[in-house]
């Protein structure tokens, strides 16, 4: 790649996540300057100031005498920091592995000094982008918030409530019914005709929600129940097909990173019976393609029980 095309798709991607610190309402300028002025100029050292920006939020959100320790609540509010998050998560596809090992690591710095079941369930659950929330899973297992978040925003409320601690939370969650009863209505309603993206207000995840509506066993009750995944993916792949990529090697990466051979063989296998089945093929080579994709991990990891839920 010319220098002239690296530095027209570095200025795009730093004008991404500058338009994403101000909705995200972080605060005033003079609160991460220093962050906005590198992803203009150098948006390779806007990386090292991410855990910079945060300090400085944390600041502005939580300044002395706290009067809470931060020890005591297990971390700040969600609010506080998932801008953060998700301003990265807007740059982070396009990142060389160097620069995803920094961002990772900054983002890591932030999460392992909060307790992990806060972590969870109020940080990774907002995490938009399927790359950057697969990433941090692959090295925090216990950083994995399960289904739940992503099928919640798609089934009718329940009554009496299902709680999060429940083991079988997804499971009852399946079998609730459904919001919208065909994905002609899911799209009218909550779906981009622009880039198939799913209304803000409707999810905390993209990438939890869009797994789950792919799913063969997330629709359970609707007209068209068969074909809702199969219309979704589609939908997908005529609206944003970079999108769709990168969920589906999210999923894939949860699945079998770092399995056996044999367990790699009984998560594809799985992958494809709750998956349409054209998508079939397109997994086998994402598949293929993953240790070379992912080689950067290691540098992070945090050895903990693996595990292969999603």
């Amino acid at each position: 790649m010319s220098d002239s095309n690296h530095k027209c798709r570095a200025d795009k991607v730093a004008e991404k996540i500058v338009d994403k610190l101000y909705d995200a309402k972080m605060g005033s300028l003079e609160t991460h300057k220093p962050l906005l002025d590198a992803l203009r100029n150098t948006p390779d050292k806007a990386i090292s100031l991410i855990f910079q920006t945060y300090q400085k939020r944390m600041r502005m959100e939580y300044p002395e005498p706290l009067g809470v320790s931060m020890d005591s609540i297990g971390g700040p509010h969600e609010g506080v920091v998932t801008p953060i998050y998700n301003a990265v998560g807007e740059a982070y596809p396009f990142l060389s592995k160097q620069n995803k090992i920094d961002a990772l690591r900054s983002i890591l710095e932030i999460m392992d000094h909060m307790r992990y079941d806060i972590v969870q369930r109020y940080h990774v659950s907002y995490i938009r982008e399927p790359l950057l929330f697969a990433d941090i899973v692959l090295v925090r297992w216990l950083y994995w918030p399960g289904l739940v978040p992503g099928i919640k925003p798609l089934k009718v409320e329940p009554n009496p409530p299902i709680y999060i601690d429940d083991e079988k939370a997804y499971e009852k969650y399946v079998l609730l019914p459904d919001v919208f009863k065909s994905f002609q209505e899911l799209k009218e309603n909550v779906l981009s005709p622009d880039n198939g993206m799913f209304d803000r207000k409707f999810t905390t995840s993209d990438f939890l929600t869009a797994y789950c509506s792919m799913r063969v066993d997330s629709f359970t009750t609707t007209v068209s129940g068969e074909n809702a995944q199969a219309e979704y993916v589609a939908f997908l792949s005529r609206k944003n097909p970079n999108f769709l990529n990168r969920v589906l090697q999210a999923i894939v990466a949860l699945r079998i990173y770092e399995q056996s051979e044999e367990n790699k063989a009984a998560g594809m296998k799985r992958l494809k019976e709750l998956l349409p089945n054209f998508l079939g093929d397109h997994l086998d080579k994402i598949a293929g393609e993953l240790s070379e994709n992912l080689d950067y991990l290691g540098s992070c990891r945090n050895p903990l029980i693996k595990s292969s839920t999603i």
